[in-house]
C-alpha cells in the first residue's frame, strides 16, 4: 500500500509487493488423560486427577506444547473410553495415558505415551518404581520421558528451570498432588487450604504458588468473588516472576491476569518480553 497526498486530498495505491511471509510456530497438541487407579483402594483416587493436572503445568512451561485443558479431560475420570478415539475428537496428535499403583512404601506408575497421528498409532510406554520417600523427583521423570517421546528437541536451560519448579519435600508435594484433585473437582476452598499448607512446608514450591492462584483466579470469574480473587492471583504471579524472570509461563499467566483486571496496558511489555526472548512463542 501506498499513500500519494496531494492538493489536500489522500490518494491509496496498492501495489503487488508481497511482505515475506512469517514461520508460523508449529504446536505440538498434547492431551493428559486422568490415570488410572488399579490399586483399588478407593484413598490413591485422588491421584488420578492430580497426576494428569501436575503434567499439564509443566508440560505448559515448553511453548511449543499446547495441552488440552483439565476441565476438558475431566469427564473421562474413572470413565470407560478409548483414548485413541477420545483424542482425535480433542484434536490432539498425542495422548498420555497411565495408571498407578499403591503396594506398601512403594508407588509404581506406568505411562503410556501414543502419537495417534499416524495411521497405525505408535504406542511408547515406560515404568516408574518410586518408594513413597522418594517422589518429589516423579514429576520430573515422567515430563522428560514424555518430551523425548514428543521428539521435541529441549535446552539443558529448560530442563533446569523445569527442576527449578519442583521442591524436595515429601510433604509438600503430596499436599500438592492433594490440592491438584481438590481443584479439578471443584473443591475451591479445600483446593486452596491444601495449596496453603504445601506452600508452608515448602515456600519455594512454584508449581504449588502458580496453583494457588489459579484457583484464586477461577474464583474471581466464576464463583463471584470479583476482583478481590483477582487481586489475589495477580500478587501471586507477580511475586513468582519477581524470583524468576526467566519464567515464561508464570509472566504470560501474570499477564493474563492483568488482562482479566482491564490493566491490558500493564499485560503488552511484558508479553513483549516474552517474545524478544521467544518469537515463537505462541502463547504470548
Amino acid at each position: 500500500l501506498v499513500l500519494a497526498i496531494a492538493g489536500g486530498g489522500t490518494a491509496f495505491y496498492y501495489t503487488n509487493i508481497k511482505k515475506p511471509e512469517e514461520k508460523k510456530t508449529i504446536l505440538t497438541k498434547v492431551v493428559v488423560f486422568p490415570f488410572e487407579n488399579i490399586t483399588q483402594i478407593q484413598e490413591a483416587d485422588y491421584l488420578s486427577l492430580a497426576f494428569a493436572d501436575s503434567l499439564n503445568y509443566s508440560l505448559f512451561s515448553f511453548p511449543t506444547i499446547s495441552v488440552i485443558s483439565l476441565s476438558q479431560i475431566k469427564p473421562y475420570f474413572n470413565k470407560s473410553y478409548n483414548p485413541i478415539e477420545e483424542g482425535k475428537k480433542l484434536g490432539v496428535s498425542w495422548v498420555v495415558t497411565g495408571s498407578y499403583q499403591k503396594m506398601a512404601d512403594k508407588l509404581i506408575v506406568n505411562v503410556v505415551v501414543t502419537d495417534i497421528s499416524l495411521q497405525n498409532p505408535v504406542i511408547q510406554q515406560k515404568q516408574f518404581i518410586k518408594t513413597t520417600n522418594d517422589l518429589t523427583d516423579l514429576q520430573g521423570n515422567v515430563v522428560r520421558f514424555i518430551i523425548d517421546r514428543l521428539h521435541l528437541t529441549v535446552s539443558e536451560k529448560d530442563l533446569t528451570k523445569l527442576k527449578k519448579q519442583q521442591t524436595k519435600n515429601l510433604n509438600a508435594y503430596e499436599l500438592y498432588l492433594r490440592a491438584a484433585n481438590f481443584y479439578a473437582n471443584d473443591q475451591l476452598e479445600e483446593a486452596i487450604n491444601y495449596y496453603q499448607k504445601s506452600l508452608a512446608a515448602d515456600p519455594d514450591f512454584s508449581i504449588a504458588s502458580e496453583g494457588l492462584a489459579s484457583v484464586y483466579m477461577t474464583q474471581g470469574n466464576a464463583y463471584g468473588c470479583g476482583e478481590v480473587c483477582s487481586n489475589k492471583a495477580l500478587e501471586i504471579y507477580d511475586n513468582l516472576k519477581n524470583k524468576d524472570p526467566e519464567n515464561d509461563r508464570v509472566s504470560i499467566k501474570l499477564a493474563q491476569a492483568m488482562v482479566e483486571l482491564n490493566q491490558a496496558e500493564k499485560a503488552f511489555p511484558i508479553l513483549e518480553e516474552v517474545l524478544k526472548k521467544d518469537p515463537k512463542n505462541y502463547f504470548a
